[in-house]
């Protein structure tokens, strides 16, 4: 087994989040009189929202938490229920699971909503730990999340462990860890983005990635 510890993204690598994510910061937009179809709001999924907007758009802080606020305002009322599970993703975590692997969750979408999700199809059980940003942004990058599954678990053999994500967010912060990154094509980044970041591997579906996982 070469991957005891598998460390998943959660939105374009679990479920298909697009369209909760999308439509509510749509609307948080244009309450700041943004027009959103000037910008490519995909880009939005993934990593934390705050920085997105900082580093994207330009704006303040102050601004940007403004945003922030009215998106959870709509992402917590219906957006957080605005997805779907990617076929074939139980069946993967069931069969890894039995095989002996150790999985865990590590997303930059804030908790309470990631519990809400992993509760609602309900998947939940298959993960030992889930690590997630919080709503105050204390941790507010993706390689902190890949630390705190690896110090929280005592995960110490950095080879034992791989990360699994949807865009070049996800495979930077494996890298600078010092852990092994696959890249999957269904989600929301591509193979351009996922290879020049420095992926292990790079697989086109779920089929494939588990078996690269478990053979």
């Amino acid at each position: 087994m070469k991957y005891k510890n598998i460390l998943f993204d959660l939105d374009g690598t679990l479920i298909d989040s697009k369209p909760g994510i999308v439509n509510s910061l749509r609307q948080a937009l244009l309450c700041f009189e943004i027009n959103p179809d000037t910008m490519d709001l995909n880009k939005f999924i993934g990593p934390p929202l705050m920085n997105t907007l900082v580093d994207t758009l330009g704006m303040d802080h102050q601004k940007a938490g403004a945003i922030l606020k009215k998106y959870r305002e709509y992402y917590g009322k219906t957006g957080v229920y605005d997805n779907s599970l990617y076929d074939g993703v139980e069946e993967m975590l069931v069969r890894l699971k039995a095989d002996g692997h150790t999985l865990y969750i590590a997303t930059a979408k804030p908790l309470p909503y990631t519990n809400i999700v992993l509760e609602h199809f309900n998947i939940l059980q298959y993960f030992t730990y889930v690590a997630a940003s919080d709503l105050d942004r204390t941790f507010d990058t993706k390689q902190r999340i890949i630390e705190d599954v690896l110090n929280r678990c005592n995960i110490t053999d950095l080879n034992s462990a791989v990360m699994i994500g949807d865009t070049k967010h996800d495979i930077i912060a494996a890298k600078a860890v010092g852990i092994d990154a696959i890249g999957v094509l269904y989600g929301y980044g591509d193979y351009e983005e996922l290879a020049a970041a420095g992926a292990d591997f790079i697989v086109k579906s779920i089929k494939e990635l588990t078996y690269w996982i478990a053979p």
